[in-house]
């Protein structure tokens, strides 16, 4: 097996090695929210629900997703992202966030305990969106502009390839304003996307399908969520994740490093030094299975 040496510094940086593992869609009117924002609108009948409370103590959203069998070495998560809404609110106003992201399951509840818990808060940073919660009549309706909930996990969680996860998330907000409340997948063409989002109310200790309608209850809501991270390499060194080994890696790596990406952290002790190259060196050397 070949060994390169190289020097700091010398290497053109490449691209940050963060990408979007889920990213369910959102927007369904681009730019014709109020002042040219976009809009989130309710879709086509029989859909009449804005959103759904997850307000810390009351009730829970959750909904799940899948690490795709083909991503055979898992995914290394290092942030969530959800948005949600206080109505009336014109200011950031959602404060703290939990998660919990069981494996498996009818339910969270009956699932295999993963990552987080119910209560602790693990918010990272909030910001007003520039996107509105509206109908398809109402478009530059004002009165449910969201926020962008951030929450980093550090050091990233690993998820396992052909697994299925849930996402189980409350917040707390203002108590000036309803809410907080999260919006369903809005699809770009105004259908109905069908999922398996769920409510839990903490007074009946049960979870219940979160619904597009509150009249037929008939289609099952997909909630609105945003998984960020790594499709993890089966060989650590193969940074590009072609299969092969070359000055290319290197120059993937000195990228993730100089974007103090968590896959650059090769010691896993937090920092980003001389010496996450030489352990990316190291197993570089000793090459590929």
């Amino acid at each position: 097996m070949k060994t390169v040496w190289f020097g700091l510094g010398l290497l053109a940086a490449a691209p940050a090695m963060g990408q979007i593992l889920v990213d369910r869609p959102i927007v369904t009117h681009p730019g014709m929210g109020f002042g040219g924002a976009d809009a989130s609108a309710i879709c086509f009948a029989p859909g009449n629900i804005f959103g759904y409370s997850w307000l810390q103590g009351t009730f829970r959203c959750a909904d799940k997703f899948m690490v795709p069998a083909s991503d055979t070495a898992g995914w290394d998560v290092d942030e969530l992202c959800f948005w949600g809404y206080q109505t009336g609110a014109t200011a950031a106003t959602i404060s703290a966030c939990t998660v919990r992201i069981m494996e498996g399951g009818a339910n969270p509840d009956l699932g295999t305990h993963v990552w987080g818990d119910q209560t602790t808060n693990v918010m990272s940073s909030v910001v007003l969106g520039n996107r509105y919660r509206t109908t398809q009549t109402t478009l530059t309706d004002i009165n449910r502009r969201e926020q962008r909930i951030v929450v980093k996990i550090n050091p990233p969680l690993h998820l396992e390839a052909g697994k299925e996860y849930w996402i189980d998330y409350g917040a707390t907000g203002s108590a000036s304003f309803s809410g907080p409340w999260t919006p369903v997948a809005a699809d770009p063409s105004n259908q109905c996307r069908l999922g398996t989002g769920l409510v839990y109310t903490h007074s009946t200790f049960s979870w219940a399908p979160a619904w597009h309608d509150n009249l037929g209850l008939t289609l099952q809501a997909e909630l609105f969520f945003v998984v960020k991270g790594e499709k993890t390499t089966a060989c650590y060194a193969d940074c590009e994740g072609d299969g092969d080994l070359d000055v290319f890696d290197f120059l993937c790596f000195q990228g993730a490093y100089a974007n103090q990406d968590p896959y650059a952290d090769c010691e896993k002790d937090g920092d980003w030094d001389v010496f996450d190259f030489l352990c990316f060196q190291g197993f570089y050397a000793n090459g590929c299975p």
